[in-house]
Order: C-alpha cells, then structure tokens, then sequence
C-alpha cells in the first residue's frame, strides 16, 4: 500500500488508527528533540485530513455562537466534518486553532523534524514525507489563514487574563447518623452532599475547595446556575450587533 492509500485509509477510520505518542524521555528532553504527545497525536489525526473539509471547518467558525466555549466550538467542528466524524478529531482540530499561532509555525515544524530525524525509521511510520506535506497545508488553513481562529485565540486569552481556571468538579453524597445522648442507637440521618471543585491559579497551581450542601443549598445553586445561563442567552444576542472579524486582523 502506498502513502497515499494509508492516508485514505486513515482518514475513514481515524479513532482506530490513532496512535498513543509516549512521554519524552530524559535523553529527548535533554538533547531539545522532544514533543509534547497530545500535539503529536493531533498533528497524526490532523495530517490525515483532507485540506478542502479543514477549509469548510474555518468557513463554518462565522456561525459560531458566542465564544469561549469549547464545547460548542467541538460541536460546529465536527458538524462541519459530517455526521459521522470522530469526536476525537474536532477536539483535535479546536486544541489546535486554541493553541498554535502563524507567527510561531515555523518553529514547531522544525522541532517535529527533529524529534522525526532522531528515529526516523520508526517514526516516518506516522510522519512520512506526504503527511507532513499535507500537515503544512492544513495547518496553513488552519491557523494563518484562519481570521476566526485568532479571533478565538483572543478570547480564550482574555478568559484567562484574570480569575482562576475551572478543571472539574465532583459530588459525593451520604447518610450523616444522628445517634441518641448515650451515643447507643441511630435516631435518625441527615442526608449530605459534599461538593469538590478543582482549579488552577493564575501561577498554574492545581488546588481544590469542599463545600458540604444540603439539599435546599443544592436547590439555591441550581437556581442561581439557571438564572445565570438566562444570561448568558441574553448576551449572546448581542453578537448579532458586532462586526464580523477582518480577515487582515494581526494574531497578537
């Protein structure tokens, strides 16, 4: 099979094919060839694409409803794949508009040749000649073509300019015994809710707060939660008023 039919394959079966890029070593680290396995894996399943759907992809940001949600930027990704994309590839495709500049291309293309050159037998088996001629192409639509993507870039930024980032949260729910005076016999429960939410400073520090909610405080959250999502809907109105993004605009 040659390189242009293994791109065909790839590229109809994408999930399965995907590899898992190991963390660099300390001789890789050391010596500069290494690679960060998460943009490895994106540039694999990014390579793989044709550039003419990546350009449909870029057409479609203008609909995008509101910024700095990542999860509606997924969804418009993979709706402008097809029904049928993978997942995993829209997030592929947006960790990419998030993260890559034009200005600094260059030099993430001349750090993924020396981490291909330093085992290049085994790794032009993800990376051959024509991948990465098509990762160019799809990179260049992606990213320096792409006037909605540094729009995106921008806001991503400014969301994090101040304030701590969200990473996840997590709810742990139990039974409280109230036991008698004697501290003998179980004369009732009092049901808990233990609520942990997990973050990272503005330093990059990864930290974490517990607060212990009792049903009616879980009612009070889901209230103000909904009442702030009333909102957000009405702010997102106010896109219709705004300029659409010059195609000339700098990637600051």
């Amino acid at each position: 099979m040659n390189d242009r039919e293994s791109n065909e394959s790839n590229d109809s079966q994408m999930s399965d094919q995907s590899p898992v890029f190991s963390e660099p070593s300390l001789n890789e680290l050391m010596s500069g060839v290494a690679m960060p396995p998460e943009m490895l894996r994106d540039f694999f399943v990014i390579s793989r694409l044709e550039t003419a759907g990546l350009a449909q992809v870029v057409r479609s940001l203008g609909n995008l409803d509101g910024l700095g949600s990542q999860a509606a930027l997924e969804n418009l990704i993979q709706n402008s794949l097809g029904s049928e994309s993978d997942k995993d590839v829209a997030k592929s495709i947006r960790r990419t508009i998030n993260s890559l500049r034009s200005s600094g291309l260059p030099k993430v293309f001349e750090s993924l040749e020396k981490w291909i050159s330093s085992d290049r037998r085994e790794r032009e088996k993800f990376f051959s000649s024509e991948n990465i001629e098509r990762l160019r192409a799809n990179l260049n639509v992606l990213i320096t073509e792409n006037s909605y993507g540094k729009l995106i870039r921008k806001a991503e930024r400014l969301l994090r300019d101040v304030g701590n980032e969200f990473r996840d949260l997590k709810f742990v729910c139990d039974l409280r015994p109230v036991f008698d005076d004697p501290k003998e016999h179980v004369d009732a429960f009092v049901i808990l809710t233990n609520m942990r939410i997990h973050y990272v400073t503005q330093g990059g520090e990864n930290r974490a707060f517990e607060l212990a909610l009792t049903e009616d405080e879980l009612n009070r959250m889901r209230d103000d939660i909904d009442q702030a999502l009333d909102k957000v809907k009405v702010l997102k109105t106010l896109k219709k008023g705004l300029i659409a993004p010059s195609t000339t605009q700098e990637d600051s």
